[in-house]
């Protein structure tokens, strides 16, 4: 499959595609030291034997303080409740 891109010149950004960001996708903003929020483990696993969700909500978590440069620190482990599996996250700083 071959496309042509067309390169254009002169298309004007909208003014306001820039100053919406994306909605959070986890609550980091709102969490407080010693709270926690728990996500089913349904992503699978890497590579590697790593729980997929338990990295993306890592690095959410690590991306999240490197950009505001804060001291907020974050942890993660697996717990399993009733059988299922689910990835704990926790504000420990």
């Amino acid at each position: 499959m071959n496309v042509q891109i067309k390169i254009e010149t002169d298309v004007p950004f909208p003014a306001d595609a820039g100053s919406k960001g994306r909605n959070a996708r986890y609550p980091f903003d709102e969490m407080a030291v010693g709270h926690s929020f728990a996500m089913p483990d349904d992503l699978g696993k890497t590579a590697r034997g790593l729980s997929k969700r338990q990295q993306q909500m890592s690095c959410a978590a690590i991306n999240k303080s490197k950009r505001r440069q804060d001291s907020k620190r974050f942890a993660t482990c697996i717990e399993t409740v009733n059988g299922t599996s689910f990835i704990r996250i926790w504000r420990i700083k």
